[in-house]
């Protein structure tokens, strides 16, 4: 007889336990959702919609599943696309727009039209699971914007800007809806466009299809029509998922169908993950509302003006001549890009660093100022030592631009999804720096 399990078997599922994912199968959205996705033509695989620890709800493999197998195939009817907005009714109102409605102005005004009629909605049951509200920049407030970091303010307010625009060109179109929706003022606000844009926005796909001539396709990418494919779009994200998935589309008996095959091996419990694009947070967070814990594709930007010229404060320039460091500020500004001053999880770029050996560098010293550009200075020569003390500093300034403030302390302001992507943003900057200043503190004491 097996002996009595003791406190370490217990401990250990326990942690098992808090690791695993949990099934959202049996709350009555997604029993609806699947029953509408089967009634109308989704054959393959099914996935099951689970709450996971480290990326929220997600999908997930009930069972074995093997390379090449099909996990999703959805007719083209259930893909909600421009041909599904131009054959609505509201399709004559839209080819007629002047001027042209852009292909995500279609299906937001779409997605506006259908939660409004509620119940008699065909897509009801894909609408009932969407979010009610998104983390995207257009949600992020005026005390949102103060705890970001710098360098991200510009292109969030530039962001939401973009969805307020969007919606202004749209507004002069609405009241042609009035045969149709009599009170559309009180339909299409602005919170309501906020919504809709977001959906699509961070949950579209590139769908192979030959789009309209009575829109406007603003992405000249080529990748596809942007659309919304239920299901799918329950996909999380991951740089280094191990799995992949094959999307196609395929023609059976005259019937067009999308599919989604497994490109790995899958175990029982294992998530789904799909790669939307290998992006730094910051990209993340301005496209998809999201941020990854130790992304590897961060980096902190420095610029000439702002950080390069400010850190000359702290040097002594008694006995430099001013033409000369004027002449070096100019020779930084017209060799060394932006995109190059940067520190990452690896540390200070090197380019950065030589900027910093050009600042510490004696002027009068030519054969020195030579080697400083050919980046042939030993680790341990003074200049060096010199540059690393400066990148510390410059390190240490850019950390105390996040304010003095705690995360418990922004968080008790206002603990919202917002807030809390905002906490994690600056935390993801700010682990990058340390981990610069601690590799160059190492180097310095290692010299001494």
């Amino acid at each position: 007889m097996a002996g009595k399990r003791g406190r370490t078997w217990r401990r250990r599922r326990q942690r098992n336990k808090e690791h695993r994912p949990v099934s959202l199968c049996h709350e009555e959205h997604y029993i609806r959702f699947f029953r509408f996705l089967k009634k109308n033509g989704l054959d393959g695989f099914f996935l099951r919609p689970a709450l996971f620890p480290d990326t929220g709800r997600g999908l997930m493999v009930p069972r074995k599943i093997k390379r090449g197998q099909t996990m999703i195939k959805m007719p083209q009817h259930m893909i909600l696309s421009t041909k599904t907005v131009l054959d609505s009714v509201l399709g004559p109102y839209i080819e007629s727009a002047e001027p042209q409605l852009t292909t995500i102005q279609a299906i937001t005004t779409f997605l506006i039209y259908q939660k409004h009629i509620g119940e008699t909605s065909f897509w009801k049951p894909y609408l009932d699971i969407l979010p009610n509200e998104y983390t995207h920049p257009v949600y992020f407030g005026e005390e949102d914007f103060l705890y970001l970091p710098h360098s991200l303010r510009a292109n969030i307010k530039a962001k939401k800007q973009e969805c307020i625009k969007s919606y202004e060109e749209l507004k002069p179109f609405f009241p042609s809806l009035e045969p149709l929706l009599p009170n559309w003022e009180g339909i299409f606000t602005f919170d309501a466009y906020r919504w809709a844009w977001s959906t699509v926005k961070t949950r579209s796909l590139y769908v192979d299809d030959k789009g309209s001539t009575v829109l406007r396709n603003l992405d000249k990418s080529g990748l596809g029509v942007t659309s919304l494919v239920p299901m799918v779009d329950l996909l999380n994200h991951s740089h280094s998922a191990r799995t992949g998935l094959l999307i196609k589309k395929s023609c059976k008996n005259g019937d067009y169908f999308y599919t989604v095959t497994a490109e790995d091996d899958y175990k029982r419990g294992d998530q789904v993950l799909f790669c939307y694009r290998r992006a730094d947070n910051q990209t993340l967070l301005l496209n998809y509302g999201f941020v990854l814990p130790d992304n590897h594709l961060d980096t902190i930007k420095f610029f000439l003006v702002k950080d390069i010229i400010g850190i000359l404060e702290l040097m002594n320039f008694e006995e430099e001549d001013p033409k000369f460091r004027r002449r070096k500020v100019l020779l930084i500004a017209t060799k060394y890009t932006a995109s190059d001053l940067t520190c990452d999880y690896r540390g200070v770029s090197k380019t950065l660093m030589t900027v910093m050996r050009i600042l510490v560098c004696d002027s009068e010293d030519r054969p020195l100022f030579k080697r400083v550009l050919a980046d042939d200075l030993p680790w341990d020569h003074p200049v060096s030592v010199q540059a690393r003390s400066l990148a510390q500093e410059l390190l240490e300034r850019r950390l105390l631009s996040y304010g003095i403030m705690d995360d418990e302390a922004i968080l008790a302001e206002s603990d919202t999804p917002v807030r809390r992507l905002v906490v994690a943003m600056r935390n993801e900057e700010k682990k990058i720096l340390q981990k610069g200043l601690k590799s160059l503190t190492r180097n310095n004491e290692m010299h001494k």
